[in-house]
């Protein structure tokens, strides 16, 4: 192969080629390795702002629930109490 051939004329650089080879490897392996995990935490953050999302819509919810029942509850007082004072003829 080429390490036959290079061999007599230029070890070293053959040799500094393979080592360059191995660390560029080494460095794709690890930008690899970055890239996967930058995706797997995107994931995550995504599933989690999912989650907020989802739960602030179900606090508005009830918020607008409790308004509706305070409501209803404000006005029936206030007919009731309107009732009483035309009963009462409190005025």
């Amino acid at each position: 192969g080429l390490n036959t051939f290079f061999s007599a004329n230029a070890a070293d650089t053959l040799r500094a080629l393979s080592d360059a080879m191995a660390e560029y490897t080494q460095a794709l392996q690890v930008f690899t390795d970055t890239d996967n995990s930058i995706i797997d935490r995107r994931k995550d953050m995504t599933d989690y702002g999912n989650g907020i999302v989802s739960r602030s819509t179900e606090l508005y919810n009830i918020q607008l629930e409790r308004r509706d029942t305070d409501s209803a509850s404000a006005n029936r007082l206030q007919l009731i109490t309107t009732l009483l004072v035309l009963l009462l003829g409190v005025v």
